[in-house]
């Protein structure tokens, strides 16, 4: 994934983008994601907005996904895509996955909000909403 502070510029937001691109609409003021479409992410403080910084970040493995959001849920940043939603919580200076719902249990997520603190997901599936713990 590209730096995400080099420039602070984003894609074209194509599926076939290898670049990372931003993330907007976060629901924590002064934080954004940078999200490859494969779900690697770049954790930024944007308190200084000329000056981002980098404050964590994470290498998704396992199986060839493709998500196209991403939201701050509390201490979690929610995954979501045409391939289901994963969820993942900091540890250290980055991320660790926490869980993973894939097209056969949620169908593909076009959208996301948190209501009472947990994720509400809109998509093929209709609402769906999913326990965070």
């Amino acid at each position: 994934m590209p730096a995400a502070a080099s420039g602070c510029q984003s894609s074209s937001g194509s599926p076939n983008s290898t670049e990372a691109r931003w993330i907007s609409g976060l629901a924590t003021p002064g934080r954004a994601i940078a999200l490859a479409p494969n779900g690697s992410f770049q954790d930024l403080d944007l308190s200084d907005p000329s000056r981002p910084r980098i404050v964590g970040s994470y290498a998704r493995a396992g199986a060839p996904a493709s998500f196209s959001g991403a939201r701050i849920v509390g201490d979690r940043v929610v995954l979501f895509g045409e391939d289901g939603v994963e969820i993942v919580g900091r540890q250290g200076d980055g991320y660790r996955r926490l869980a993973g719902f894939d097209r056969g249990v949620v169908r593909a997520v076009a959208g996301l909000e948190e209501v009472d603190g947990r994720p509400l997901l809109a998509g093929t599936r209709g609402l769906v909403r999913l326990p965070i713990d």
